[in-house]
């Protein structure tokens, strides 16, 4: 019987560009690929590509065909902040910390992004600068202990 109660729990106060995808999540552990058209997205990519490539991704929340919200966008999982332009939008306040991986920037000027997903967090704060949106975030990482040697 193998016994994974031991875990180590990192928790980290970051501060990153914040990236909000539609109809797209990204998860702990996991690959993802997606292009970027936004200006202000394709700066935050930039401006963490030549820090230390790591971004915070974030759904934003989806309306219905009819106009309203989806049912699970309530105040405890989403918050209002702006995102592009002069609109406001609403996004989850639950996000992924990704690392790129790879950056390639297409003839059509659009950039495409190869990223891992690193940890799950919580946006703490919404910070607008003038390129591009940061978000201040706590990041939690769990690592388990394989006590059974079964790795």
């Amino acid at each position: 019987m193998s016994n994974y109660s031991q875990y180590i729990e990192k928790i980290e106060k970051l501060t990153l560009p914040l990236i909000a995808l539609r109809g797209t999540v990204a998860f702990p552990g996991t690959l993802l690929n997606f292009e970027l058209t936004d200006k202000a997205d394709l700066r935050a990519a930039r401006a963490a590509a030549d820090g230390n490539s790591l971004l915070f991704l974030v759904t934003e929340i989806t309306k219905e065909s009819d106009g309203d919200e989806s049912p699970d966008a309530d105040a405890r999982t989403s918050t209002k902040c702006k995102l592009e332009d002069e609109n406001d939008a609403s996004i989850y306040t639950v996000g992924t910390v990704v690392y790129i991986k790879q950056m390639v920037k297409t003839p059509d000027g659009q950039l495409r992004l190869i990223v891992e997903g690193r940890a799950r967090a919580t946006i703490l704060d919404v910070k607008d600068t003038d390129e591009f949106p940061c978000a201040e975030v706590l990041s939690k990482v769990i690592h388990l202990r394989d006590t059974d040697n079964l790795r």
